[in-house]
């Protein structure tokens, strides 16, 4: 009998431990679908640029226009450190109890921050032949928050209305609500 209750206590052990194993797999695979969504943009948008600015350059073996060929290398440095960024963080987060991630409050420039998100998916709107437009003259000038995260949720927020508009134009409208 004694056995017995101890091969059922060891069968309840098993059985808690498969049921957090199993539920840890799944979170697992739901973290990677959302890294591999937060990856996409900027990558697409790096790939983009380079692939412009090849483009121009095998069109014109002579550069006439380096200030626009300086604009889209700058780009690509943006998106790529914006890349960075986010695998940085992956580490961080795997440093860390599932769940918990590090906020860092700073200054933001709200308006900067539409404005590179914008930069970065305008090869995405221009697939599609789709106009951005920002209007954010209502914006603050600094909040106060995570600024990677709210790049995060605005190029989310953007990259699915270019992603779900067939034609017209996509507007990023920024403001403070009471």
């Amino acid at each position: 009998e004694e056995r017995l209750r101890e091969l059922q206590h060891l069968q309840a052990s098993l059985k808690l431990h498969n049921e957090e194993l199993t539920r840890l797999i799944s979170a697992n695979q739901e973290y990677l679908s959302q890294l591999a969504h937060e990856l996409k943009h900027p990558l697409t948008s790096i790939i983009g640029y380079s692939d412009l600015f090849l483009r121009q350059q095998r069109r014109n073996t002579e550069i006439k226009d380096n200030y626009t060929n300086l604009e889209h290398i700058e780009r690509v440095l943006r998106n790529g450190r914006q890349l960075l960024h986010l695998i940085n963080n992956v580490l961080e987060l795997s440093r860390y109890d599932a769940g918990q991630i590090k906020i860092q409050l700073v200054p933001t420039d709200v308006r900067q921050l539409i404005d590179n998100v914008c930069e970065m998916l305008e090869p995405l709107a221009a697939e599609k032949n789709l106009q951005l437009v920002s209007d954010c003259d209502r914006a603050p000038e600094k909040l106060f928050t995570d600024s990677f995260q709210l790049q995060q949720v605005v190029t989310n927020l953007v990259s699915n209305a270019i992603r779900y508009t067939e034609s017209g134009t996509v507007i990023i409208m920024c403001q403070v609500l009471e």
